[in-house]
């Protein structure tokens, strides 16, 4: 029979595997029968049911349209969280000396003919012109047994110093990295001394990502940028990096007129917890710092970077008496041009779900975690979509009996949306059917974790538009507007944009068939103060 073992392969291979699968299982159940009143307290009721009231303490477990449960944690789970100026220049430090050693390991990739050598790095998956590879077992250097993350304290040495403060979980010194190693790693690519390499557990993969993708480097740097929950939240929604939970613990920096991508900020994470494994595997929560910008490479070209690098705040604990495994992870993104609509990506880091997670399930989720940036071209498009929406004309639905881009008619007694038409939900011209393009759009992320989609209409001329959008110029604006908004001034004095102006795009015009010709003038979507100023000099160099 197929599928079977023939005569003479050998069966105990395959018997020790369903025997080693049992025992796994029978050690996992054994521990919920003792935890049992932990689970409950979990939940509040059996597992698989919901409550309607949860008390002040306890998880919810939410439905929404996406999935059956949502894992969150009441609002004041976590304390408020003041940094000192020490911590905050250690946390840039050590962020920005991360993303240094990582464009150092792409200038070697790309010397190297961008080409992963396969006696060192397996292929694993493959998506939208992105390759996913694990090192492989044989090259996983064996280091210290003690996992090594970083923690920012408040040390006795002067906030001056100039070397790198890096410690271990279990560690009772400072470590001070005056020289690292600028030798890379044959089997990693990364520098053996670098931070990367120190803070990876022993066992956990390196996982390596390079491909391109379409879109421009702008627009990339726009998806990746998430300064508040609200936009980080919508951002997880869109690149389905499966979050049931995310609060921003602390902003260090904000957005500058020179970057208006920058970012960096603690931020805390539930990732989704499976269904399939629901008893069977704990839940895991992520602690990370997260930055993003702009920088130069080797020969001074400019690129984007998007760091996620697991570090350790003594005010946010982890959850062990709640069931829940604290993991690991440090993943650097870093995106350049490359050519006409083209991003090349290139990407490092490694994934460590700690506990006891079979290794090929944390494996397979790592590769899913890095490969989300496939969708962050696409999200910003929405955001794009999103910002020019909420800026529309005014004025009310079109009464027209045609379609304004191809005439046809519309059937006043069908009792369907094809025939009567459909009005774009931005310049609210009405349209037929197959001149509309339907975009499911997230309305509203609660607290709760429940999201809220509608599906609207678009004509193709607002897409185009929307397509065309300056990312760079839409975060500026929404940096004042918030910060006009708090009341407080911005990260940098210069952010107020007294000097600055949006540039104006050049009109867009969608011929096509019948009476509709839509022109949009970018610079009508703008506050009228900003049209007339130049932009400063340097802000035109950076952006060339």
């Amino acid at each position: 029979m197929r599928g079977w073992p023939r005569p003479g392969r050998d069966k105990s291979k395959i018997a020790q595997f369903f025997d080693g699968v049992h025992v796994y299982r029978s050690r996992i159940l054994e521990r919920l029968s003792i935890d049992a009143e932990t689970q409950k307290h979990r939940i509040g009721e059996p597992m698989g049911g919901y409550h309607s009231q949860p008390e002040h303490n306890q998880f919810r477990f939410l439905p929404t349209k996406e999935r059956q449960m949502k894992f969150t944690l009441p609002k004041d789970a976590f304390p408020v969280v003041e940094l000192s100026k020490t911590q905050q220049d250690a946390f840039i430090e050590e962020a920005d000396t991360v993303v240094k050693e990582i464009v150092e390991a792409n200038d070697a990739f790309i010397a190297n003919g961008s080409v992963l050598q396969d006696s060192q790095w397996r292929h694993t998956r493959t998506k939208e012109g992105i390759q996913v590879y694990r090192q492989r077992r044989k090259t996983i250097i064996q280091r210290r047994k003690e996992a090594s993350t970083p923690v920012i304290e408040s040390p006795s040495w002067s906030s001056s110093h100039t070397f790198m403060r890096y410690r271990t979980e279990t560690s009772n010194h400072v470590d001070r990295i005056a020289d690292r190693e600028t030798s890379l790693s044959s089997s990693s690519g990364i520098a053996e001394g670098s931070i990367m390499e120190r803070s990876r557990p022993p066992g956990a993969y390196l996982m390596a990502l390079h491909g391109s993708s379409g879109g421009t480097l702008d627009d990339c740097m726009f998806g990746c940028f998430a300064p508040n929950d609200e936009e980080w939240k919508l951002r997880s929604c869109y690149i389905k990096d499966r979050l049931d939970d995310a609060r921003i613990i602390a902003s260090i920096r904000g957005p500058t007129n020179e970057d208006p991508y920058r970012f960096l900020g603690i931020k805390w994470f539930a990732k989704e917890h499976p269904a399939v494994l629901t008893g069977i595997v704990q839940q895991r929560d992520f602690l990370i710092m997260e930055s993003s910008g702009f920088t130069r490479d080797s020969k001074g070209e400019k690129i984007g970077y998007f760091l996620m690098h697991s570090v350790t705040l003594h005010e946010i604990p982890e959850l062990k008496h709640l069931g829940i495994v604290r993991g690991l992870m440090s993943f650097c993104y870093i995106f350049r041009n490359g050519g006409p609509g083209k991003v090349d990506v290139y990407t490092r880091g490694f994934f460590d779900s700690r506990g006891e997670m079979p290794g090929r399930i944390s494996a397979t989720i790592a590769a899913d975690a890095a490969l989300c940036c496939v969708n962050l071209i696409e999200y910003a498009y929405i955001k794009k979509l999103t910002w020019l929406m909420k800026r529309r004309r005014s004025g009310g639905e079109s009464q027209s009996s045609r379609c304004e881009a191809c005439e046809k008619s519309f059937d006043k007694f069908s009792l369907t949306s094809s025939r009567m038409g459909t009005t774009c939900s931005t310049c609210r011209r009405k349209m037929c059917s197959k001149c509309s393009v339907p975009k499911k759009l997230v309305m509203d992320v609660s607290d709760t974790g429940s999201v809220q989609r509608c599906s609207l209409h678009f004509c193709l001329g607002c897409l185009l538009h929307a397509k065309k959008q300056c990312g760079w110029e839409i975060a500026l604006n929404d940096a004042e507007t918030a910060s006009q908004r708090s009341g407080s001034s911005p990260t940098n004095p210069n952010l107020r944009r007294d000097g600055r102006c949006y540039s104006n795009i050049t009109d867009s015009r969608v011929y096509q068939r019948g009476d509709m010709t839509t022109k949009y003038s970018h610079s009508s979507y703008l506050p009228e103060r900003t049209r007339t100023t130049q932009l400063p000099g340097n802000v035109e160099r950076f952006r060339a």
